[in-house]
């Protein structure tokens, strides 16, 4: 009458975040087909104008993440873009570090409204 079946051991899936899925090199992504066509006309462009001096890459908003910033950079480029309202960028932590546990990264959150005048 009652059909009871125990779950397989094989189909068994570990509880949590997989190992190592945290700790990735932010460096070295896939580019997505959109930035990869980017950077090759950044690269191109380069090689035929062969502007000695040419330092930085402006774009909008869309370049504006880590995987704009990978494009820019294989082109020996510097990126200028806007950010989302919604980004945070932190000041480097200059404080004394504590004597246990992780070194501390991040300072404060950037206040836009009240940069310093040295920036």
């Amino acid at each position: 009458m009652w059909n009871f079946h125990t779950p397989s051991k094989t189909g068994k899936k570990s509880v949590g975040r997989p190992k190592g899925s945290k700790n990735k090199n932010s460096t070295s992504i896939r580019l997505k087909p959109t930035f990869r066509v980017v950077a090759w006309c950044l690269h191109y462009i380069l090689k035929v104008v062969k502007l000695p001096n040419l330092r930085y890459f402006v774009y909008d908003g869309a370049f504006g993440n880590n995987a704009g910033i990978q494009a820019t950079k294989k082109a020996n480029l510097h990126l200028i873009s806007k950010l989302k309202r919604n980004s945070n960028l932190y000041l480097k932590f200059d404080g004394i570090q504590k004597e246990r546990g992780r070194k501390r990264i991040y300072g404060d959150i950037v206040d836009y409204e009240n940069i310093d005048e040295m920036y």
